[in-house]
């Protein structure tokens, strides 16, 4: 299944919770989950903080609101947003 499809099942509801797992840490990691539609930051959000998501090992800024994305070694999410 490629990326798209798996962004698709999101959408239509029928991604299993793993697979939902899987596609936000992919989303996450490729730097996507800051740079799509807003549900979709807020859903990688939801999950790193449930501790099911982990952020990347290195600060970067997003691609267009050049707003800091934390690293994963930032002591809480909540400092940087």
């Amino acid at each position: 299944m490629t990326l798209l499809d798996k962004i698709m099942a999101w959408e239509e509801g029928s991604l299993s919770d793993d697979d939902t797992v899987s596609l936000f840490q992919e989303l996450v990691n490729n730097g996507m989950a800051w740079s799509l539609q807003g549900m979709y930051g807020r859903e990688a959000m939801a999950l790193i903080r449930a501790g099911l998501v982990r952020l990347d090992p290195h600060d970067y800024r997003g691609y267009i609101s050049r707003k800091p994305i934390p690293a994963k070694y930032v002591a809480s999410v909540s400092e940087v947003l």
